[in-house]
């Protein structure tokens, strides 16, 4: 036998859980008990107890440094030698032979030293706001709205009564970009050294007996010239510096309210119960997935990718998809604090939404290249709606449901 599905919105968070933290005595005066004894107390001190935080700019500089040293040397060598043989008329000659070599080394030694410093910077920068901005701040102190019920309260007395239904208040901070900017600086250092270097002068006297002529060899030059050039090897670095600005991506969508929430409605006479909110049902013995509700619904919020996920626990409630049954698929969420699994063969889905203020609602399914679509169909058995996903190129797929597909007919709100 079939037990009947038992309502559980956002995680099963009961009027019985409310019930036991108002029986503490901080909220029984005038402002705790309206408070507690509120249907919707306890969701309206999640949604009122938020405070929105703006990421502080930050600057990270970072410096590196490259140290390229060259060296160039140019070698002149010149040989000059200038022979002189004097002889004299004598019965013993003095011959007298000087040599005379001068040698002029010339280095020129370059030295290049080039420096190339590059410093870039990382700079967080906030998002700005484009969808609803949060509440104004009265005196430096945040004084949240609060609910009719709850017109004997003050902003502090509200809060310890919120803090006796289990509900602190919490900060959001909003996500933020980063942007690189960076810079170079080249710095050159040339240093010429000269060397010359000069060679002695060397005199050689002979003796020479018995000759009886003069013979002079002058202005004999034998000049050799030898030009060396050593070239050390300079590792040229050639930078190019491309200052680019970063522009931010398009931020997720997100509600100042008390979340998102799937709306659905139809016109048709069949499917008159495809009006009101979607909201998560543990079904015992079944699973956790989602099904319209004429009055109120489950609160959703958007994670860092556009993805939608569970209000209350948006790490734990996975959305999957039978992959058996496809290639329409009905929606279940698995949950390891509420021990929910599935035996069956399973992937995991998404659903996304698109910006303000339309909230375009898309999802990913089994086959990552197709895209599909949100439908709402009754189920043939016990005649509730529940929610699908399809292929948009296959809505043929749903063929023999009685479902909601036309996109105008479900969409994301912001309560």
């Amino acid at each position: 036998m079939f037990i009947l599905k038992g309502l559980v919105a956002g995680l099963g968070l009961g009027l019985g859980l409310a019930q036991t933290a108002f029986a503490e005595s901080c909220c029984t005066d005038k402002c705790g008990k309206p408070v507690g004894l509120a249907k919707y107390g306890r969701l309206d001190c999640s949604s009122i107890l938020i405070k929105y935080t703006t990421p502080t700019k930050t600057t990270t500089i970072y410096r590196t440094t490259t140290h390229t040293v060259g060296s160039t040397v140019v070698k002149k060598v010149t040989d000059t030698k200038d022979v002189t043989i004097t002889t004299t008329l004598s019965v013993t000659e003095l011959s007298v032979s000087t040599a005379l070599s001068t040698i002029f080394e010339t280095d020129v030694e370059t030295s290049i030293t080039t420096d190339i410093e590059t410093a870039y910077s990382t700079t967080t920068i906030p998002f700005v706001v484009t969808v609803t901005a949060p509440p104004a701040k009265r005196n430096n102190v945040y004084t949240p709205p609060r609910p009719a019920y709850a017109n004997y309260c003050n902003s502090d007395q509200y809060t310890r009564a919120c803090s006796c239904l289990g509900v602190k208040p919490r900060t959001i901070t909003k996500p933020a970009v980063v942007k690189t900017v960076y810079q170079t600086r080249t710095a050159f250092k040339t240093t010429v050294k000269t060397v010359t270097s000069h060679a002695a002068t060397k005199t050689l006297t002979d003796t020479v007996s018995q000759t009886v002529y003069t013979t002079v060899v002058s202005g004999t030059t034998v000049v050799t010239t030898d030009i060396v050039t050593v070239t050390t090897s300079i590792e040229v670095t050639a930078t190019t510096v491309i200052v680019a600005t970063q522009t931010a991506g398009p931020e997720p969508p997100y509600c100042t309210g008390t979340g998102f929430y799937i709306a659905t409605s139809s016109s048709s006479p069949n499917q008159s119960g495809a009006n009101g909110f979607l909201g998560f049902i543990n079904s015992i013995g079944q699973g956790i997935y989602l099904r319209v509700f004429s009055g109120g619904g489950s609160p959703l919020t958007i994670d860092g990718n556009g993805n939608i996920v569970s209000y209350y626990s948006p790490t734990d409630i996975k959305m999957v998809v039978f992959t058996s049954d496809g290639p329409a698929y009905k929606l279940w969420f698995s949950s390891d604090a509420a021990n929910v699994h599935y035996n069956v063969p399973n992937t995991p889905a998404s659903c996304q939404l698109g910006a303000a203020p339309d909230f375009t609602i898309t999802c990913k399914g089994p086959n990552a290249s197709a895209s599909y679509g949100l439908a709402i169909c009754q189920d043939p058995v016990y005649y509730e709606w529940d929610a699908w996903i399809y292929p948009l190129d296959n809505l043929a797929s749903l063929t023999g449901q009685n479902c909601v597909t036309d996109a105008s007919k479900i969409m994301a709100v912001c309560r």
